[in-house]
């Protein structure tokens, strides 16, 4: 509609309607133009996130791997100990309450 006005305004009469007709594609396609450039941004936006997801879920599964790791090797440290303290304990591991 930006057309319209600028063809009244400068010539001072009416449009015709081929005129009219091409003012509609032209914002039609420069319409079309600036919604693929944001369209093709989102996009790249988008993969760009994927990436970043994708990173950090590798980044998750190695911290779960070595927390893994360091249960296993606590509890095989605990083993030894746990062993001794029921050896000397002087009931084993049930002690019964007194009445």
């Amino acid at each position: 509609m930006l057309c319209v006005i600028i063809s009244i305004g400068s010539r001072g009469g009416c449009m015709s309607a081929l005129q009219i007709c091409q003012c509609i594609v032209l914002l039609a396609g420069a319409f079309a133009l600036l919604s693929f450039g944001v369209g093709v941004k989102l996009v790249s936006t988008i993969e760009r996130l994927n990436m970043t997801i994708d990173r950090s879920n590798q980044t998750i599964d190695k911290a779960n791997i070595m927390i893994d790791d360091i249960n296993y090797k606590l509890d095989m440290i605990n083993r030894p100990f746990e062993a001794i303290s029921s050896f000397l304990s002087p009931f084993g591991k049930t002690r019964r309450k007194r009445k």
